[in-house]
């Protein structure tokens, strides 16, 4: 799996499969686990309907109103949450992003298709709200068979990717 990623119709059902597989990557706790569910929660009530804006229209490479979301769910019981969720998406998201460019590469577009949505989700939840909708029309450019379409969007997430992940892991370091 490139990613944390959600299934798209909620119930209790997924959200149970979502807490094992969050614990089971070995990087998050159950506590951590159960907190990245809540996001998905909050994510789903919150703010799903913002990747709906024009790509001219996100002019930031993180939002703040997401990130707030995410950073309100640390606790005392859980403090490195956000820290244990960013280490995380910047190992799978890098793994993800080869494994797109290596599926290009073979034509294989069903596998694009799978680890850029894997990748959409977990970006938006972070914020990263540009590179989640590159990566959706990248996800919808594999699901049609537009090969050469998805190859010029996978330089623009890649691009798009660089920048998330600087200012991620800027974060991280507090610088």
């Amino acid at each position: 799996m490139a990613c944390v990623a959600f299934a798209s119709q909620r119930s209790p059902t997924t959200d149970a499969y979502n807490l094992v597989l969050f614990s089971s990557l070995g990087t998050l706790s159950v506590e951590s686990a159960l907190a990245l569910s809540e996001l998905n929660s909050l994510w789903d009530a919150t703010v799903s309907g913002v990747v709906k804006f024009p790509l001219t229209q996100i002019n930031t490479v993180i939002d703040e109103e997401v990130f707030s979301l995410l950073l309100g769910l640390a606790t005392e019981q859980n403090p490195r949450f956000v820290h244990d969720l960013l280490e995380l998406f910047l190992v799978r998201s890098d793994e993800g992003l080869g494994r797109i460019g290596a599926s290009l590469a073979t034509g294989d577009l069903e596998a694009v298709y799978r680890d850029s949505h894997s990748l959409k989700t977990s970006s938006g939840m972070l914020g990263a709200l540009k590179l989640q909708a590159l990566l959706s029309e990248l996800n919808e450019a594999a699901e049609a068979g537009r090969a050469a379409a998805a190859e010029r969007l996978y330089t623009e997430v890649v691009a798009e990717h660089v920048r998330a992940r600087e200012v991620l892991s800027r974060w991280l370091t507090g610088s």
